[in-house]
């Protein structure tokens, strides 16, 4: 993949260097998780935990570092929102800043709302075009002080370098 130039506040350059990466994938559609993990694995992304079910999110949150949480809520409504909330509330120090994007082909007013409640730093709609989840991802991983950082400071991004890196 070549290097794609992302301009941020300073003069410097972020990269983002996904290759290491760890993906949390929570959805109840194996399909659908399938062409999410085709799509990030076109970003550069090779690590990722696929969760198909609620029960198992605990103890992948308190064990793994995740760079990145992509939900869709379609097939556990409330439950998820409420776990989201818990986990935004409880600050696990190793997974404190993980981005979360939520999935939904269901974007309706109550869903985004739910979404933004429980601290999802953002809501795309499905079907996904790589394009925007791609901004989608660099956009979060900008904000609030991350300086490009998807989760934990290494070599997920680094002003050294130009650009996005696998």
């Amino acid at each position: 993949m070549s290097f794609v130039p992302l301009p941020s506040r300073s003069n410097a350059t972020l990269t983002f260097h996904f290759g290491g990466a760890q993906v949390l994938l929570i959805d109840s559609n194996a399909a659908s998780m399938s062409v999410l993990c085709q799509i990030l694995s076109g970003f550069g992304m090779r690590r990722f935990i696929r969760c198909t079910d609620m029960s198992q999110l605990e103890a992948i949150v308190r064990t793994q570092t995740v760079d990145l949480i992509l939900a869709d809520p379609s097939g556990f409504g409330q439950p998820l929102f409420d776990w989201l909330l818990r986990f935004r509330q409880e600050r696990l120090a190793r997974n404190a800043s993980t981005l979360v994007l939520i999935a939904t082909t269901h974007a309706c007013l109550e869903e985004v709302t739910a979404a933004r409640e429980c601290g999802a730093d953002y809501v795309v709609t499905k079907p996904l075009s790589p394009s925007v989840l791609l901004e989608r991802i660099l956009w979060a991983a900008r904000r609030d002080g991350r300086s490009g950082r998807m989760n934990t400071p290494g070599p997920l991004a680094s002003i050294e370098a130009n650009g996005l890196q696998p």
